[in-house]
């Protein structure tokens, strides 16, 4: 199981908290599950399920089913309107997401082995999602969930040769297309003697993106890290193999949840330690994602989620003469000016330019595909309706 303890099986947070709450289930996710599940919801006849673990061989879930008082885990069954006429891999269970299910298989006592069949996935808050790595193609075919449902994700890079302001730039511009609130954290500050200027150039790529240094080794600043986290909370851990996600992730638990690894010692590069996405509820009541390093970070983000990690070109860009400068040669362009006095970095400059014309290509492709991805949206949406009804009428119910 995931309730994460001295025993790794059973762990609560606080005694208010029952059932699904531990996983995050609330007043806004009970409303749109009646509203959905409608008088199948009302009669048990499906129940929500949260999506903690996604690997090729499948997806599983934890939920109390049936309205039982203890939490148990059931392998979800991907088959119906998940599995055929599928056109976007973004309507597919990713992990966070919370399902109606309902029960194919009790499994054995206790819970073990149950099987779910989903029957719809619950409106999301927020989707991390990325461009399948190694694609050229600006197609919402080759997106690639990372987790959906997350309040806060941590935008993680660490001192020594892993320091990359340029990939914090990219995991931000990702929070904000995904519409989850970003934190930018700089790990292994033990490593070196001032990690003050590594900070103070985080935070000149942040804009109001709050920025903090930890070391797991010595525990500097895991107690403010913590502080910033709400109980109840989903977190995302974003960053390249080696960055310490695992390691954070077993200092926030207070003992070894994951397997750990060095970094290589040739080139300071780490190695893939996560081999699949995994939510762990941990006793301070946080939920936490780790998952397998991202070495690639193609956007799938707009212009507007650009303006947002570069707030001072979209600044400098209202200055322009003409209201649709490129930025490039045209006369009275702001940010070229200010590129010539000095007051504008020139790198960052550069990775704007780089991630503006990925979003281009994609906004290019999207005028081409947005209609039929709507209308496949809208076909799967129908198809968990009619799954649904076929369902209850199979059984002889109204």
């Amino acid at each position: 199981m995931h309730l994460i303890s001295s025993n790794g099986i059973s762990a609560t947070r606080d005694s208010s908290l029952k059932g699904l709450e531990k996983w995050g289930w609330n007043v806004s996710w009970e409303e749109a599950a009646r509203n959905i599940g409608d008088a199948a919801y009302e009669k048990s006849e499906v129940f929500p399920a949260r999506v903690v673990e996604i690997q090729r061989s499948g997806a599983l879930a934890v939920s109390n089913a049936h309205g039982e008082a203890s939490i148990r885990e059931g392998r979800i069954l991907l088959t119906g309107a998940f599995a055929e006429g599928i056109a976007l891999p973004e309507d597919l269970p990713a992990v966070g997401d919370w399902l109606l299910v309902r029960e194919l298989d009790q499994g054995m006592p206790g819970g073990a082995d149950a099987t779910w069949l989903p029957i719809v996935i619950l409106p999301r808050k927020s989707f991390l999602a990325r461009k399948a790595p190694g694609s050229r193609h600006g197609d919402a075919r080759f997106i690639q969930a990372l987790a959906a449902n997350v309040d806060i994700a941590v935008a993680m890079t660490a001192c020594g040769a892993d320091f990359s302001p340029g990939r914090v730039e990219r995991l931000l511009a990702l929070c904000h297309a995904s519409g989850v609130n970003p934190l930018v954290l700089l790990t292994k500050t033990d490593l070196i003697q001032d990690p003050g200027t590594l900070l103070d150039e985080l935070a000149s790529v942040s804009g109001t993106t709050p920025v903090l240094g930890v070391s797991a080794a010595t525990g500097e600043g895991v107690a403010k890290l913590q502080s910033l986290f709400k109980t109840g909370s989903t977190i995302a851990l974003l960053g390249s193999s080696g960055v310490g996600k695992s390691t954070l992730l077993n200092t926030l638990a207070g003992f070894s949840l994951t397997e750990t690894s060095p970094v290589r010692e040739g080139d300071s590069k780490g190695v893939h330690t996560t081999t699949h996405r995994e939510l762990y509820l941990l006793n301070s009541g946080l939920i936490v994602l780790d998952s397998p390093g991202l070495r690639e970070v193609q956007l799938w983000a707009d212009e507007a989620d650009l303006d947002a990690v570069f707030p001072e070109i979209a600044a400098l860009a209202f200055s322009c003469r003409f209201r649709d400068c490129k930025h490039r040669e045209e006369p009275g362009c702001a940010v070229r000016a200010a590129l010539k006095d000095g007051s504008l970095d020139p790198g960052r400059y550069a990775r704007w330019r780089k991630m503006l014309q990925e979003t281009a290509f994609l906004d290019r492709r999207e005028d081409k595909t947005a209609a039929a991805a709507e209308r496949a949206k809208w076909k799967t949406i129908n198809k968990a309706g009619r799954a649904l009804r076929r369902d209850r009428e199979s059984r002889g119910m109204p």
